[in-house]
């Protein structure tokens, strides 16, 4: 739980009171950050060089403009159809961090968001605590990104895939 905590209060798009939020209304002016958010943005621009830029941290106006500017159990189901609109989104090569001063500068007008790697790191981070606790093997699964930590199962993991993270244990899904 502390795990998650802390990642929200660094890097979540949705809290006007984030690390993240203060980032992002910087103007291009450094930021000192603190080591989780520094982390997270390593973790994001590495994630945007092994994918050539696929995965990039720099898509946040693109997903404000796009609708996604709250958290899913905000946004109404039958609200107003989606409308496309393609462009390019600012380059994460312009990203600066400044290691031993522990700032992150963004390019004026960038938006980032983080929400593509920072969770499975957080998963990751948690299942490492949780497994040094509990002396075993530990699955953690936040909202789909799954990791693991410690010796596995004889049988393995039990991964069960649903259309809905509340349907009950008969519902239709896939064990994987």
């Amino acid at each position: 739980k502390a795990q998650v905590q802390e990642l929200d209060a660094a890097a979540s798009r949705f809290r006007s009171d984030s690390e993240l939020a203060r980032l992002n209304a910087a103007g291009g002016r450094p930021v000192r950050v603190s080591r989780l958010l520094q982390e997270a943005m390593e973790d994001a621009l590495r994630a945007a060089e092994r994918t050539d830029g696929v995965v990039s941290p720099t898509v946040g106006e693109a997903l404000e403009l796009s609708g996604y500017d709250r958290d899913f159990g905000e946004i109404e189901p039958s609200g107003p159809a989606f409308r496309y609109l393609l462009r390019s989104v600012p380059g994460w090569r312009r990203v600066r961090i400044d290691r031993a001063a522990r700032t992150i500068t963004l390019p004026p007008g960038v938006q980032v968001d983080l929400g593509a790697t920072a969770k499975a790191a957080c998963a990751d981070r948690a299942a490492q605590a949780a497994a040094a606790v509990a002396r075993c093997g530990i699955l953690v699964n936040m909202g789909g990104d799954i990791a693991v930590a410690g010796p596995a199962p004889e049988v393995g993991w039990a991964i069960r895939v649903a259309d809905r993270h509340d349907a009950p244990p008969g519902a239709p899904g896939v064990t994987v």
